[in-house]
């Protein structure tokens, strides 16, 4: 598959050795599609769509309980305080609804380690800079 549009202000993560996930982002406007990447061939094969159109966000693969998850989060134009799972391994390929957070800041990403993800802004680090 060739992809349709130049996409901007997307995410994207590694879901395993040959595979990119891409979420999100500007084609235009914001959009919930998401693509799976094979690396080694640059095929480009159609995901699950989101339940938000998101932009900026940030993005995250982590595992538990032996299942590998994909996590979106945040995301601007409007603010998106929300958060939703992709369980990569259950072959259903729906999102589901995560919690909902008062405030997450815009132009982020997400990071996993020891068994917790961090959500970390990128204009909030700049801005405590200054």
């Amino acid at each position: 598959m060739e992809l349709e549009k130049r996409i901007s202000a997307h995410c994207s993560m590694m879901i395993n050795a040959t595979t990119a996930f891409i979420t999100g982002g500007y084609t235009g406007s914001r959009t919930k599609d998401t693509y799976f990447v094979d690396i080694h061939n640059w095929k480009w094969t159609k995901g699950p769509q989101m339940e938000e159109a998101r932009g900026y966000h940030g993005c995250e693969v982590f595992m538990h309980n032996n299942h590998n998850y994909a996590l979106v989060s945040g995301g601007e134009y409007p603010y998106l305080s929300s958060t939703e799972i992709l369980d990569l391994d259950s072959g259903l390929m729906e999102w589901t609804k995560g919690k909902w957070h008062q405030s997450l800041p815009q132009q982020s990403y997400l990071q996993s380690q020891n068994l917790k993800i961090y959500f970390i802004s990128i204009f909030e680090l700049i801005a405590s800079k200054i």
